[in-house]
């Protein structure tokens, strides 16, 4: 498979500051909140990464050097993992989930974790620890499901994409909340 002609150092750079809702000062995004967790630090390294392997001809496949989040229900070795919730609010996992090392070793720069509701247990994204998640495209609407800091992210141009368990319903459900 040959890379495509891009820097995703030189992107990620770019995109980071121009993304309308992101704020690389603070742990949680104050227009949206779509984050719990941002990794910001982090992504940079990983990027750079990417592209010097994709320069030396080290291309990994289709996720290498495409920003993406996690829905904050993915344990992540060093970064905490709260799933939502106050009783996990320092919770720390020593390794990655099965999920998360995929991403990884297929080269995907992770941005943070995304807000949730609590426990991955509800339709509204109102998050009573982290704050509710607002919907980019009307904030009179929800981001629906439990996944709804996902939704927000990618429909406000955050990520390129979100890693979130999804079942048929939500992914049917999701969208109508965000307007897609």
């Amino acid at each position: 498979m040959k890379p495509p002609q891009r820097s995703p150092h030189a992107g990620f750079r770019r995109w980071i500051w121009h993304a309308p809702a992101w704020s690389a000062s603070s742990v949680t995004n104050p227009s949206l909140n779509c984050f719990i967790t941002l990794t910001a630090e982090s992504a940079l390294q990983q990027a750079a990464l990417a592209e010097q392997e994709i320069q030396a001809g080290d291309y990994r496949g289709l996720l290498h050097g495409i920003p993406l989040a996690l829905k904050d229900l993915y344990d992540t070795a060093g970064v905490r993992t709260t799933a939502g919730s106050r009783v996990f609010a320092d919770n720390v996992p020593e390794t990655d989930a099965y999920t998360v090392q995929k991403l990884k070793s297929a080269g995907a720069v992770l941005l943070g974790k995304l807000n949730m509701h609590e426990i991955a247990l509800g339709v509204t994204n109102d998050n009573p620890h982290f704050g509710a998640c607002i919907n980019p495209w009307d904030s009179s609407r929800i981001t629906g499901g439990s996944s709804g800091g996902s939704a927000a992210a990618v429909a406000a141009g955050l990520c390129l994409g979100r890693w979130a368990a999804i079942r048929a319903a939500r992914s049917a459900y999701q969208p109508l909340c965000v307007g897609w």
